[in-house]
């Protein structure tokens, strides 16, 4: 499923940059209708599926990123992660019809999923403006795990964690929630510090689990 999203947003990409060539061309010179035609057929076939995958993703990564967050913060505040679309409204190809003179006039698509948006808050909030610096952090490492479940629950392999500076704006505590989550995972994980000491002594009781590798600058 992976690769046949993957293959979508590619074609829909292509197309979407040659409708938007194509647009831009009128300015000089009558459209190729049949070509237009085309352009927005394929946006359609492709945006249509890759809309309906995107809504999946999200409705099963919410709940992941729920437990994840509440472990790593150690309370019960609800989060929430919301998928804005256009599509949400009305399918891509009424959109695309009742945007088309908008769209012969800026010379570009100006509906489909390449407009898509997704939102976070927190209580009920926008997280990127009610949200502390702690509660930011704490969710990004959240849904960074809950990403990594969802990758390993379909691909039934073992995908490894980037993680950047993760102590940077936690507090003590959180960070070694986050650790200790990280410690439950059978995987090679990846983890940036500019202080080996906090490092060191963040992992002191699984030291012969990890390897230190310092880079000089």
């Amino acid at each position: 499923q992976q690769a046949d999203y993957l293959q979508h947003l590619i074609k829909y990409n292509k197309y979407l940059a040659q409708r938007n060539a194509l647009l831009k061309s009128s300015k000089n010179k009558p459209i190729d209708g049949d070509l237009h035609n085309y352009y927005k057929e394929e946006l359609v076939k492709h945006g249509s599926f890759i809309y309906e995958e995107r809504k999946k993703t999200v409705t099963a990564l919410l709940p992941i990123t729920q437990d994840f967050y509440n472990e790593i913060a150690q309370n019960n505040e609800q989060i929430d992660i919301s998928y804005r679309s256009q599509l949400a409204e009305k399918n891509m190809q009424d959109l695309l019809k009742e945007s088309a003179e908008k769209d012969f006039y800026t010379q570009r698509t100006n509906v489909g999923i390449h407009k898509d948006d997704l939102v976070f808050s927190i209580a009920n909030f926008p997280m990127k403006h009610h949200a502390s610096q702690g509660q930011k952090k704490s969710f990004l490492f959240a849904l960074k795990l809950a990403e990594y479940e969802l990758l390993k629950q379909h691909l039934n392999k073992k995908p490894m964690l980037l993680l950047d500076d993760i102590f940077e704006k936690l507090d003590a505590n959180r960070s070694q929630y986050l650790i200790d989550l990280l410690l439950k995972k059978d995987t090679q994980i990846f983890i940036t510090d500019t202080h080996q000491e906090r490092l060191t002594s963040a992992f002191s009781k699984n030291l012969d689990d990890i390897q230190m590798i310092q880079i000089d600058t």
